[in-house]
């Protein structure tokens, strides 16, 4: 798959053979989640050749495996990504590959030793068909939602004659003009049926099971992601969810810090990894804590005042 086909998802869906029941759900939900995992890290002092971002190095790493970095003559270092082909050593690894640019290009055949691999995580698996899983699930969930928000708004039904059925508008009518008292005849209590139309599940239970959905598709990019409510969840569930999330993330570190210090010792470049999600944590956590030393200096404050306040009125 070329680099400009990762914007178009009917591409990504047929490249995958992935199954999408709406196409606009699912672009509104990778929005969020999709643009998380691709700002997850950046790069500093990148090599001006061919004009190599940030952006362009996550967002390849979201939608393909193979890829690696190599200096190609006339085009300094490029990204790009390869294809097997001639002889495999005793461990399934090639001697030489096809190198493509990320546009599609073929730039000829190299060396597979040559090449610094850039890989999202330790088995090369595209993050893309994890998430794409996810949110498929999300989205059916969501479709839940609407029908269940028109079955609610379903009428109940009732079946009487006619006599009864107008004794039971006046009833209603009353009710929705808040009166407190209603009188109708005592027939309506014993020939008047009702039918209720039962809901398999309520709104609240379906969104729990969406929000789960969402954690877990943040959890497999290595973000930690709780939302239900504490006493629905147990001290080793928490621990769990943030043992995996934790690894997921330290995998996709050093998965990066491989090719970095790779590029650096092989071409002499200084680029530096930056892990901005961990930096834009750590700014919670130091805001955090600013604000409840803040309390904890105004609530002695405040106690102080209401006792000196107190004593005056003793006196």
């Amino acid at each position: 798959m070329n680099y400009f086909n990762y914007m178009n998802l009917q591409d990504c869906f047929k490249q995958y053979n992935i199954v999408c029941p709406d196409e606009n759900s699912f672009l509104r939900w990778y929005k969020d989640i999709g643009n998380t995992k691709v700002a997850m890290f950046s790069y500093e002092n990148l090599p001006a050749d061919n004009g190599i971002t940030t952006e362009i190095i996550e967002t390849a790493l979201m939608f393909r495996n193979n890829l690696a970095f190599t200096k190609i003559t006339g085009l300094g270092l490029v990204l790009g990504y390869y294809t097997y082909g001639g002889v495999f050593d005793l461990y399934w690894k090639p001697t030489t590959v096809d190198f493509y640019a990320l546009n599609g290009k073929y730039l000829g055949q190299v060396e597979y030793s040559s090449l610094i691999l850039a890989r999202d995580n330790q088995t090369d698996i595209i993050p893309f068909l994890t998430l794409s899983g996810w949110i498929n699930k999300i989205i059916t969930l969501e479709k839940t939602l609407d029908i269940l928000t028109i079955l609610i708004r379903l009428p109940t039904l009732f079946t009487g004659d006619k006599a009864q059925a107008a004794q039971l508008k006046t009833l209603f009518k009353k009710t929705l003009d808040f009166e407190g008292f209603v009188f109708g005849d005592k027939s309506l209590k014993d020939t008047v049926e009702q039918f209720d139309i039962h809901l398999p599940a309520t709104l609240d239970e379906v969104y729990q099971q969406m929000e789960k959905y969402k954690n877990y598709a943040l959890n497999s990019i290595g973000i930690y992601s709780v939302n239900e409510k504490r006493e629905r969840i147990v001290t080793s569930e928490i621990q769990a969810q943030n043992d995996y999330a934790d690894f997921v993330y330290q995998g996709m570190l050093n998965q990066r810090q491989q090719f970095v210090d790779l590029l650096n010792s092989t071409y002499g470049y200084n680029i530096k990894l930056v892990e901005s999600y961990k930096q834009s944590k750590q700014d919670e956590v130091e805001l955090a804590h600013d604000m409840a030393v803040a309390q904890e200096v105004t609530e002695p404050e405040t106690s102080q005042k209401s006792s000196t306040d107190s004593s005056k009125e003793d006196k």
